[in-house]
């Protein structure tokens, strides 16, 4: 070996280790800076959504003389999914047990979000009804919980997206629902439209509605923060709520006390 090859510059073990050590520590602090901006980015989008959805909503009640979007009778537990979204994944439980999901065709408020999408009609096979795609109502951090399969069982059950399970990641407010036969609900989003809308739930996360129907706390929001959840608004703005059900949330969701961020 020659002396020039010899006193050829390099790194040491010790060196290396240590740049190692170094890179290791960067990645320690870097990492979780990355993981909540891509949160952040996720709740943009979720609210997005929402105020997507709530843009859909208004013009529903423009054109049904402040009708609810229902959606068609899918038992009392359900019904708040029927609203809008597309058809359930094969392997959900309300594909075909007692309280089989609605098809995109029928969610009503699913051609008021989506302009000009294909909603499918009777009769089309199951293939090209499962491939349309409605990403409104897909909340971006909806991965793993199943509010509406909880129903089949005593605790919540994690595996499919919401969206695949139940069509949707949001929930319609069920509670305007519940005597729609009659005219009172109208007339309250009548006076309410007029008087409060800013306070008004009309559409939530999923796991919210899990949260605010049982009146549990610590419930499992879509993007981690335990009790925080997604929610929009009969005026038509969508915000991040710290909900405690017991306290802060009155009949028919009005928000009495909250915590927004924009």
């Amino acid at each position: 070996m020659t002396a020039q090859a010899r006193l050829r510059p390099a790194f040491t073990l010790i060196e290396l280790l240590v740049v190692l050590s170094i890179i290791t520590f960067l990645l320690g602090l870097l990492l979780p800076a990355l993981s909540r901006a891509r949160e952040a980015a996720r709740v943009s989008g979720c609210l997005s959504n929402l105020r997507q959805i709530g843009a859909g909503v208004a013009m529903y009640l423009s054109d049904h003389d402040d009708g609810l979007p229902a959606g068609r009778p899918f038992g009392l537990s359900y019904r708040g999914f029927t609203f809008g979204g597309k058809w359930v994944d094969a392997r959900s439980l309300l594909r075909d047990g007692p309280f089989t999901a609605p098809k995109p065709y029928e969610r009503p408020l699913n051609r008021y979000v989506h302009h000009g999408t294909a909603l499918g009609r009777p009769g089309d096979p199951d293939p090209s009804i499962e491939a349309i795609s409605l990403p409104a109502f897909a909340c971006p951090s909806d991965r793993h919980f199943n509010y509406q399969e909880a129903f089949y069982a005593t605790e919540a059950r994690f595996g499919l997206s919401n969206y695949d399970a139940a069509g949707t990641s949001y929930s319609f407010n069920v509670f305007w629902t519940l005597d729609y036969s009659n005219d009172n609900p109208r007339r309250r989003i009548q006076s309410l439209i007029l008087t409060d809308a800013s306070r008004y739930v009309s559409v939530l996360d999923d796991s919210a509605e899990w949260a605010l129907w049982f009146h549990r706390t610590n419930s499992i929001p879509h993007h981690g923060k335990v009790d925080r959840h997604s929610m929009l608004f009969y005026d038509g703005h969508a915000a991040q709520i710290d909900i405690d059900p017991l306290k802060r949330i009155m009949w028919h969701y009005r928000v009495v006390e909250s915590n927004q961020t924009p």
